[in-house]
This record gives structure tokens, C-alpha cells and sequence, in this order.
């Protein structure tokens, strides 16, 4: 009786043991996302794009949320993304990475957004035309003054420039007190304006926001914070170095 007992009890465990070889493993659980990101300029410019690098574990996400100047995108495919600021000031970027069983991790990033500030003008050419004659007869250089007009007001005007040779490609440089300059395309809230001086008159002959042909720029150096951009207008090429800040 004792032997039966044992006997049944042996099987009663192979068939649990049986049973249990047979059943399928539990899946792990998915681990927790860890979302991290770089900003490629800490420092940048208004109206200008900045690349926000993705720098996140992509297993098991199913979308990142970024979170910036008010804004909430949901992106599931596009990882790096651009943004742009209107307005200068301190702004914090956040990313939040979403597993597929929606666990979640965030982080975030600060950006401070600069305006641009005009630091210098650079006369290469100024229009064609006949000069004023010296006694000898021969065509001399022009004397010319740089102005800074904004809103129809004068903020700053620069001292007479006497004899500017008009083709000497941007070795006339004029530094200007920082004046913020933001313009898109050809035409901006200041205005610049270059006049030729002859006997106490003054003629235009050169305007940032008249008669533009062609706007080249802004090309931007990133590490320095600094660019320039072009304005051609007639036979006139004028180059403006700007600073940001």
C-alpha cells in the first residue's frame, strides 16, 4: 500500500513537471525609453532653422513628441527635426520618447534665440556714373556718408568718407554703432542708405530697401556667431557684417 502510494505521487509530479516544460515563457517586459537629444547651435538666429538631433534609443518607440516655443509636434517618423523662433529670447526644448506599451521618458534642452545686430557696411562697387572732376579734369573718387534710417527717423549717420574708391572690392569698410537688423528677403525695418557729398549736397545712390536687383545671404558662421549678407542694386554691391547676440 505504502508502494502505491509513492508510486502515484512520482507520477502525479512528472505530470506537473510535463506541464510545466511545455508552457510558454513570459515575455520580458520592454525596457524604458531614454530620450536624449542635441541642439547643433545653442546660440542661434531668429527666423533661421535649428536642427534638433536625435540622440535616443529608437528600440521599442513607437513616437517622439517634441515640445518647443509653445508647440507640441508628434512625430513618428521624422526623428530630426527643424523649428525656427520669431522672437529673440531663452527657450527650453523638450522630447518625449514613447514606447509601444506607452512608457515614457523626456528630456530637455536650452536654446537662446539672437537678433541681428549690423556691425559694419562694406562698399565693393557704387553705381556708374561721372564722378566729380578735379581741377586737372580727371574723374576723382566720390565722397560719401553712410545713414541708418529706421521708421522714416535718422538714428545714426556716419562721418563724410572723402575720396571712396568705388571699385575697391571690400576694402571700404564703415563700422556702425550695433543697430538690430531683421529683415526677410530684400527689405528689413532699417533701412541703409549711402549718399554722395558734393558742395554741401547730398544725392542717394545707394538704398537697402530700394531698387534691389539681388539679396544674397545670410551666410552665418556658426561657431563665431557672426555672417554677413549682399545687396546688389544697379552696378552697386554692398555687403553688410552682422553679429549675433
Amino acid at each position: 500500500m505504502k508502494i502505491n502510494t509513492l508510486h502515484f505521487l512520482i507520477a502525479i509530479a512528472i505530470i506537473f513537471t510535463s506541464c510545466d516544460n511545455n508552457s510558454e515563457p513570459e515575455a520580458a517586459p520592454t525596457p524604458m525609453p531614454e530620450a536624449s537629444f542635441s541642439i547643433d547651435l545653442p546660440v542661434s538666429r531668429i527666423l533661421t532653422g535649428v536642427r534638433l538631433t536625435n540622440t535616443s534609443d529608437t528600440a521599442n518607440i513607437k513616437e517622439y513628441i517634441w515640445k518647443y516655443n509653445g508647440v507640441s509636434d508628434t512625430l513618428t517618423s521624422l526623428k530630426t527635426p527643424f523649428i525656427t523662433y520669431d522672437e529673440p529670447g531663452n527657450y527650453q526644448i523638450e522630447l518625449i520618447a514613447v514606447t509601444k506599451d506607452n512608457k515614457k521618458d523626456s528630456t530637455i534642452n536650452d536654446i537662446r534665440i539672437g537678433d541681428n545686430y549690423i556691425s559694419a557696411i562694406r562698399i565693393a562697387n557704387l553705381y556708374e556714373k561721372k564722378w566729380d572732376v578735379d581741377e586737372e579734369g580727371e574723374n576723382v573718387n566720390p565722397d560719401i556718408q553712410v545713414q541708418l534710417v529706421k521708421n522714416d527717423e535718422v538714428i545714426w549717420t556716419s562721418f563724410v568718407i572723402p575720396n571712396l574708391n568705388p571699385h575697391n572690392i571690400w576694402e571700404n569698410v564703415i563700422p556702425t554703432p550695433l543697430t538690430k537688423f531683421n529683415g526677410r528677403g530684400y527689405k528689413s525695418d532699417v533701412e541703409i542708405q549711402i549718399y554722395e557729398i558734393d558742395d554741401e549736397s547730398k544725392e542717394l545712390i545707394f538704398s537697402s530697401n530700394r531698387n534691389i536687383k539681388v539679396y544674397v545671404g545670410p551666410t552665418y558662421d556658426e561657431q563665431e556667431q557672426k555672417g554677413n549678407f549682399y545687396y546688389f542694386s544697379n552696378h552697386s554691391e554692398v555687403r553688410f557684417d552682422f553679429v549675433v547676440f
